[in-house]
């Protein structure tokens, strides 16, 4: 760029946009070990 400064730049993925879906998975089995755990619990 010979020494310019970009005005603007895109990233990919757009960081901060939201939650990428290894993410989202993660947080899905979270959840659902959160659940077992109260489930186990409370029948005791």
């Amino acid at each position: 760029m010979n020494d310019k400064i970009a005005d603007i730049t895109f990233t990919s993925p757009p960081y901060n946009a939201g939650k990428t879906p290894t993410e989202s998975k993660m947080q899905k089995q979270q959840n659902t070990m959160e659940m077992t755990t109260i489930k186990l619990l409370s029948n005791i």
